[in-house]
């Protein structure tokens, strides 16, 4: 019990603080189960009668058919077998289901170590649970003995086996064993949580042997593309190695094998080699290659260290390199490859760089100096002070640079953790703004070194990643700090021209800022004279109106012929009509010019939208369709200014189709907004009009002010909602209007 207890401790510990992998989940996973096997047997065997020790018994074959699952997984996941869980998983309910079900075969009996039990009857379910637990136990060793026979180092080997002499010793023979004497002899001496606890230790100390790594070769001839290829080798060779279970290890292995070169590699336990042969096509391996980086590496330090592979390419397939560019640029900007190829040459194939959106300042800061620093490194002589330098500052510590001139910052994140969040960024930028200085200083005043090609790098560089770093204000520092450390022509004039080109930026958002100011005045004062206006107007308009009833009212008792008083009564329509234009005009005039005061109540959008289709005029050749059920949910809104939204919705929509089509009225429900849609066949929008259309004073009309779907944009949003277009010109126009379910409306809107 006691081992039972501390074996699970262990295990639940490990399994949340160490694993990283699907397998060592599993291990782990076996041990607690190993564990509670301990622990509801001891329960079993001090059960206080016969009933309650069968209780627990059941409970000793569920979880004693549960733990050879992920046992089993773990090894079978190792080898890229994970597809096989929910057909174990399905295996393992039957075995559990047969176990329980076989409880009745079994007798209970008190014997001086406590309850035990006795096979009464070799039932259906027993000789079925009997062979799926063998099968379990044949599946292990299997996959055991696979792996040991895959095993790329002496140190794997070793790992497998001793787990698969340790299963095979303490579970295929020892634990059967037990149960077999159990079964005949219930007073056998319980030794099944012994052999359970030993099989937890060997697996522990499996898992802890670490395997040997294989020492780096110093840097060779850069077109010696063997010598260097095998150097790459033998890093990712070393990256997968570690205190694990293996299953890392395997990735080199798929490596190997997806770049087609399993002929060509050699590992032994000091050295990894390959050999290139004639006629090896370099461009399909690179590109190989980089597609399995990114596939399975992405974001690790193993793709920084790809770079001298990619240089060492280049010396071989020259300019035909853009190929492997083309094919794979996502990934070569965004992994800061593409900064270091044939320092920084291959940047100007490229248009922009994007990958720096969405990083957090100090994940943006850090691939901001790698790409500033990638182009030049290679060209130092000696990497020892570079490192030294690198341990004068707090932040750059943890940095890793190459013999190659590669560069990784994975760790420095990690180093920073200590420290408190609001310094780390200042931190980090003084830290590595001083280091790049100090290699850019050392490299510019080597008479060695052609500066100009570096200046044009720097200045690509500069522009590639110009948004993020000016956020950040790290060009501005570097280049003020390299000025005064580098007293040349070329710096000076870069860093004049970085400066003419923020003070030009900020220039130019001040521009804008002074139009946007500029249009507000000029908008603010269309309204004022919009509501003076519109005020003025509206009293003729009402005599307007009223004279045309009069009218009306005179002709239909004048005594005239009927011919003369359908002609009267044309000439009053037209004035009538005419009259009613005038009147939308000065009700959008005064709607854009007022403030908005919202006073929502319960509507039945159904409703509402006859309701405004029914107050405007539609041609015979419009079909109309509204597809709003009767009991779409009621909606809080101010029935007049909605009611003004549909009206002028509609009204642009049967205007849009001077030549007749459909209109169609649409309604959806989300989880937290409706959707309106007004569709129209007509003319539609060209698609340089398309952001300008709720713009006031804007029109595409020959008739019309530009302020109707303005006014509509203001209403909808004064009801917490949005509005928005879409069209393709000749096929129509739909209008979407967005409205909030649970939500408070604007009480008041200026």
């Amino acid at each position: 019990m006691v081992a039972g207890a501390l074996s699970l401790l262990t295990s639940i510990y490990l399994l949340l603080r160490y694993p990283r992998t699907f397998a060592l989940k599993c291990i782990f996973t076996f041990g607690i189960l190993v564990s509670l096997w301990e622990i509801t047997t001891f329960l079993h065997r001090t059960a206080s009668s016969a009933e309650v020790s069968a209780f627990y018994y059941a409970a000793v074959l569920v979880v004693n058919n549960l733990r050879f699952a992920p046992y089993l997984l773990t090894f079978l996941s190792i080898q890229k077998k994970k597809r096989v869980l929910y057909i174990i998983s399905i295996l393992t309910t039957i075995s559990v289901l047969l176990a329980v079900s076989s409880l009745p075969s079994h007798e209970f009996v008190l014997t001086e170590f406590g309850w035990s039990y006795r096979l009464i009857e070799f039932s259906p379910q027993v000789v079925v649970f009997s062979i799926f637990y063998i099968g379990y136990i044949a599946a292990i060793i299997f996959a055991l003995f696979n792996l040991l026979m895959k095993a790329r180092s002496s140190s794997l080997r070793k790992k497998y086996l001793i787990l698969l002499s340790s299963f095979v010793s303490f579970q295929a023979v020892g634990f059967s064993l037990t149960n077999f004497l159990f079964t005949l002899y219930p007073s056998f001496p319980p030794l099944g949580g012994v052999l359970n606890f030993l099989t937890f230790l060997f697996l522990v100390y499996a898992v802890r042997i670490e395997e040997e790594k294989i020492p780096v070769l110093m840097r060779g001839e850069a077109r010696d593309f063997s010598t260097v290829y095998s150097s790459f080798l033998t890093i990712l060779y070393n990256f997968t190695s570690g205190t694990s279970l293996g299953e890392e290890s395997f990735k080199f292995i798929d490596f190997i094998n997806d770049s087609g070169i399993g002929n060509q590699v050699a590992i032994s336990e000091n050295k990894i080699s390959f050999t290139l042969t004639e006629g090896f096509d370099i461009h399909q391996l690179i590109n190989r290659n980089l597609k399995f980086l990114s596939w399975i590496f992405k974001g690790t330090e193993v793709v920084d260290f790809y770079l001298r592979v990619l240089n060492s390419a280049y010396h071989i397939l020259g300019d035909e390199i853009k190929k492997v560019v083309t094919e794979n640029e996502d990934f070569l900007r965004e992994s800061d490859l593409i900064y270091g190829i044939a320092g920084g040459k291959l940047l100007f194939w490229i248009d922009e760089d994007r990958s720096l959106e969405g990083l957090d300042p100090i994940d943006a800061s850090l691939k901001i100096f790698k790409r500033i620093l990638l182009p030049v490194l290679a060209k130092t002589s000696n990497p020892s002070e570079l490192r030294k330098q690198l341990s004068m500052y707090r932040a750059t510590r943890d940095v890793k640079i190459s013999e190659y001139g590669e560069i990784s910052v994975a760790d420095v994140k990690n180093s920073l953790a200590n420290i408190p969040k609001e310094e780390r960024l200042p931190i980090l930028i003084e830290g590595f703004n001083a280091f790049a200085t100090w290699v850019y200083e050392r490299i510019l005043t080597s008479p060695d070194v052609e500066t100009w090609d570096i200046f044009d790098v720097l200045q690509r560089v500069f522009s590639l990643n110009k948004d993020k770093a000016n956020e950040l204000n790290i060009y501005y520092l570097f280049l003020e700090r390299l000025a005064v450390k580098v007293p040349r022509v070329q710096v000076q004039q870069l860093y004049y021209d970085y400066l003419k080109g923020l003070v030009e930026t900020r220039t130019s958002e001040l521009k804008e800022t002074q139009k946007r100011l500029l249009e507000s005045e000029r908008l603010a004062a269309i309204g004022e004279t919009a509501g003076m206006v519109g005020h003025d107007l509206r009293n003729p308009l009402q005599v307007i109106f009223y004279s045309v009833y009069l009218l009306r009212k005179m002709i239909d008792s004048a005594s005239i012929p009927s011919e003369q008083k359908k002609s009267l009564h044309e000439q009053v329509g037209i004035i009538s009509e005419q009259a009613q234009y005038m009147n939308k005009i000065v009700s959008d005039l005064q709607d854009f010019a007022k403030p908005i005061k919202v006073e929502p109540t319960e509507v039945n959008l159904r409703e509402l939208v006859d309701e405004a289709l029914s107050s405007i005029q539609i041609k015979e050749n419009i079909e109309v369709h509204v597809r709003i059920p009767e009991d779409f949910p009621s909606l809080m809104l101010d029935t007049l200014l909605m009611r003004r939204v549909f009206v002028n919705l509609f009204t642009n929509a049967v205007q849009a189709m001077p030549d007749g089509g459909k209109l169609t009225v649409s309604a959806s429900k989300g989880k937290d907004s409706v959707t309106i849609y007004v569709s129209d066949t007509g003319v539609g929008i060209i698609r340089e009009n398309l952001g300008k259309m709720f713009t006031p004073l804007f029109t595409t009309k020959a008739k019309g002010q530009g302020f109707g779907l303005a006014v509509c944009k203001r209403l909808v949003e004064a009801h917490g909602g949005t509005i928005n277009v879409e069209s393709e010109v000749g096929k129509g126009s739909t209008f979407v209007v967005s409205l909030p379910l649970e939500r408070e409306c604007s009480k008041e809107i200026k």
